[in-house]
């Protein structure tokens, strides 16, 4: 940021929140001390600074959404453009279809805080992949992502412990994948050993992951899949038809039970890393080619 100098004998003026803060990461970058939970120096790093403009608090070393400026309003700000700044508005990152970085601040709502969105930075993330990318259940490593993995954390399964350390991630690196899937049926990884399905489209809706003109699910909620560790799982959703109660159940699982003639291949689960193989934004149809028994029959 850029401040005016002031020369003896001015009028004293009250100190700005700008001014007061910019002189607060000043002083704490000084020495061995450091305003958020690090050790290094982060030199060569491309940070911004930012307000948090949603209603959670943002923690440090996870991911955040840019939503664009909020300094047209103050020639101060403005400013520091000349040397390539902008106070940006963030959210908690839930997708990476936007510019996200991490956060190096704990920082509240409406409050501001520093962001690295170019260089080598601490995460919390989960999985076992060698990129990451922002989801709604936090920072996943798969096979793609615009952050690629140096380090994996320690101790860490989405909580933080005493004895958890954050991995370090490249932003800025290269993707292996650079297509993003956001259709429906979309295998989401939680953890090294959890999956879930949701619709990539709509992720916060939990009562919809994709449709089928199966009688009674036009509409597939999200559903949890707890996995064994270093086995690759192939992952299915198919459809079990109950002749005496006379009605169909969904389900997710890693192999097809005898009998299901109803059900889709999605893709590959692997220590928290998805590879997808259904990429569609589509419902499932099944009545061109099996006779579907309608409800109540």
């Amino acid at each position: 940021m850029f401040f005016q100098d002031v020369s003896p004998g001015d009028p004293r003026l009250p100190e700005s929140a700008e001014r007061y803060n910019a002189v607060n990461r000043l002083l704490n970058s000084c020495g061995d001390h450091h305003s958020f939970a690090g050790e290094g120096s982060f030199n060569g790093n491309i940070i911004i600074d930012f307000c948090n403009i949603s209603d959670r608090e943002i923690l440090p070393f996870t991911p955040v959404s840019l939503y664009g400026a909020m300094d047209k309003e103050s020639l101060t700000m403005l400013r520091e453009r000349f040397s390539g700044g902008s106070y940006t508005a963030v959210r908690p990152a839930e997708n990476g279809s936007t510019l996200w970085g991490i956060s190096l601040d704990k920082v509240p709502p409406s409050e501001s805080g520093r962001a690295v969105i170019s260089g080598v930075v601490p995460a919390w993330f989960t999985g076992s992949g060698n990129f990451v990318t922002p989801e709604l259940a936090g920072l996943i490593a798969g096979d793609s992502g615009a952050g690629q993995v140096i380090a994996h954390p320690v101790n860490y399964s989405g909580t933080v412990k005493d004895d958890s350390f954050p991995g370090i991630i490249l932003l800025g690196g290269n993707s292996a994948d650079s297509e993003r899937y956001d259709g429906t049926f979309k295998l989401l990884p939680v953890s090294a050993t959890q999956l879930k399905l949701i619709s990539g489209s709509v992720p916060e809706q939990t009562d919809f992951a994709g449709g089928s003109d199966v009688p009674g699910f036009s509409k597939i909620p999200q559903m949890m899949l707890e996995l064994a560790p270093d086995i690759r799982h192939r992952i299915y959703i198919y459809f079990d038809y109950d002749k005496a109660g006379k009605e169909y159940s969904v389900h997710l699982g890693t192999e097809i039970p005898d009998g299901i003639v109803l059900y889709e291949y999605l893709g590959e689960f692997f220590n928290g890393s998805v590879v997808q193989s259904y990429k569609k934004n589509s419902y499932l149809r099944f009545g061109d080619i099996w006779y579907l028994t309608p409800e109540g029959e």
